[in-house]
């Protein structure tokens, strides 16, 4: 076996026997390099990205499509694969020309009183101080009626306040102009004289009740059987609008001699309001 020296000795003769290559052809072969090691990564890529592609194919079967992307509409857009639902519309009000007798008001079990109703003959008022309002020949129908109210608590079931209802139907645009002109007698005229001094009035705006509401308050001196002035008393009177009706409801108290109570007026209003709603809104 060959002493280490003497390999050693060996080696050094095959370099000095062999020629160096020159700096510019060592640069040229590691460029060569370089470029094969960059050739080499790109085809791995390749492989690696088509290997993955085929099992991504495999996975789907082979009767799969592939659907390329859509691009998002944008906001702006307003095509439609069909056309958009129209807007759903309520009932028009169609104006009634009769009024049924189940369109009065109806009061409950416990403010009835023993005394029967009775139906009224039409009638043609006027504002406060005379001012004009739309007159029977602008009407399409008119109905009446007396109701006697009993206030829970009060003994007996026929000592009562009254109730005067009036519902009417007026031609096209007569309805607002009662409204209308009747609002504006009372702001023009807020009093009156009358025995024992004025009658006063005031206007109150109502909300919730139909198209159009308010109340007026007439407050009067009260004159006691000798002829003499012994305080006031107030009684109110409701005006609603729902399209061409107009119903109007006079509260007085007994036999005039006494103010209703608010809580019974609220009784009355929703009792006017309830069956009007049944026969006027579908």
């Amino acid at each position: 076996m060959p002493e280490l020296s003497d390999l050693y000795g060996a080696l050094a003769d095959d370099a000095n026997r062999a020629a160096l290559s020159s700096p510019q052809a060592l640069r040229r072969r590691a460029d060569r390099r370089a470029r094969t090691r960059v050739l080499l990564a790109c085809a791995v890529t390749a492989v690696t990205v088509g290997i993955a592609g085929t099992a991504w194919g495999v996975l789907r079967g082979p009767s799969a499509e592939v659907v390329p992307a859509q691009p998002s509409p944008s906001s702006s857009s307003s095509s439609f694969s069909s056309p958009p639902p129209a807007a759903s519309s309520a009932p028009a009000f169609k104006p009634p020309t009769s009024i049924p007798a189940t369109a009065m008001l109806k009061l409950p079990a416990a403010n009835r009183s023993d005394i029967a109703d009775r139906d009224t003959a039409p009638t043609s008022g006027s504002g406060p101080c005379k001012a004009a309002l739309p007159g029977r020949n602008q009407e399409v129908a008119q109905r009446n009626r007396e109701t006697s109210f009993h206030h829970v608590g009060d003994p007996g079931r026929s000592s009562a306040e009254t109730i005067n209802q009036n519902i009417t139907i007026y031609k096209a645009g007569q309805a607002e102009a009662f409204m209308s002109q009747l609002r504006a007698a009372v702001t023009a005229c807020p009093s009156v004289p009358v025995t024992g001094g004025r009658q006063r009035y005031v206007l109150v705006p109502l909300q919730g009740l139909g198209d159009e509401a308010f109340r007026i308050e007439s407050t009067r001196p009260l004159i006691n059987p000798l002829d003499e002035v012994d305080g006031e008393v107030t009684s109110f009177s409701v005006y609603i609008r729902i399209g061409t009706v107009v119903t109007s409801v006079a509260f007085y108290g007994g036999e005039g001699h006494t103010t209703p109570r608010a809580t019974d007026l609220q009784i009355v209003v929703d009792a006017t309001i309830g069956p009007l709603r049944k026969w006027l809104i579908p």
